[in-house]
């Protein structure tokens, strides 16, 4: 009768899942082909210009992160109606923050498309930290797990990680300009270069500390995007934006290479037969 029952539980646990996804990718539609309260989100965008802004084709990442998402929630559908199933413990132990993180993000869309940018923010801190919860309970982006669980379990949240990190700053720049703050006497290229250069210690940080490529993946696209937003604007003034956002994407991609090299080494140097050797190693370390 408890097998059942837990069981019975642990296919509530799936729905759940994927009712609240359902519920955010209808928002997003909302926001999209109605459009929510009349207004893009990308309309909402140029409400607030500022120079941290990337390229309307950067969004499209939302895409592939929806995508990865959708493909998370039918593995963890597979893997909570098995009896059985090795990845059963950690679907469990971000049920929690994933249906928060759900909750956030729909929320957020309608925060966002009536203009709330107080409230938007606070929204987005919410969704960043349920991402750290599950990027601390998942253990993201350890070496030698099964395959499905990179697929479905760390690559998805490890990009959409990376890209609400990215968004966290340019959504607080936006309620910056929204309460018409001057820049406390600094220039707003200036201020972009700093918000820039923040967002390249998270990633150095994440890549190198964290042993996560897939977010550093994504701040590299970010700051292309920035690069491509300020191109097209053609004004000599931002040339410091390029330079900084050219230098920072460098300095990311050479750090994913670095860390790949570590990978490569340490795997050479334990073999094969210590793989589980590794990732006590690696779990330690966090």
């Amino acid at each position: 009768m408890n097998g059942t029952n837990a069981g019975g539980s642990k296919k509530g646990v799936a729905f759940l899942h994927i009712s609240a996804f359902l519920l955010v990718i209808v928002l997003n539609s909302l926001a999209v082909f109605l459009p929510l309260n009349g207004k893009t989100t990308g309309q909402l965008s140029d409400l607030y210009p500022n120079l941290f802004t990337p390229a309307g084709l950067t969004f499209s990442i939302w895409s592939l992160i929806y995508l990865m998402l959708l493909g998370f929630v039918i593995y963890q559908a597979i893997v909570l109606f098995k009896t059985q199933h090795p990845s059963r413990k950690k679907i469990i132990l971000i049920s929690w923050p994933f249906l928060v993180n759900c909750l956030a993000n729909a929320a957020w869309i309608v925060a966002w498309h009536f203009e709330q940018v107080v409230l938007s923010v606070f929204i987005m801190l919410i969704l960043l930290i349920s991402l750290i919860v599950i990027h601390s309970r998942l253990q993201l982006a350890l070496p030698a797990k099964p395959l499905a669980e990179k697929l479905w379990l760390d690559y998805p949240f490890s990009l959409y990680f990376g890209w609400i990190s990215i968004a966290t700053i340019a959504n607080i720049t936006a309620l910056l300009v929204h309460l018409n703050w001057n820049g406390g006497g600094i220039s707003s290229p200036a201020w972009t270069v700093v918000m820039i250069s923040i967002g390249t210690l998270l990633n150095v940080y994440m890549i190198l500390f964290k042993k996560n490529l897939a977010f550093g993946l994504v701040g590299i696209w970010a700051f292309y995007g920035i690069i491509l937003k300020r191109h097209s604007a053609d004004d000599d003034n931002i040339n410091q934006i390029i330079f900084c956002a050219e230098l920072c994407i460098s300095v990311l991609a050479f750090s994913i290479f670095l860390q790949i090299f570590r990978f490569w080494k340490r795997y050479a140097d334990n073999g094969k037969d210590s793989e589980h050797t590794i990732i006590e190693n690696e779990i330690s370390k966090e």
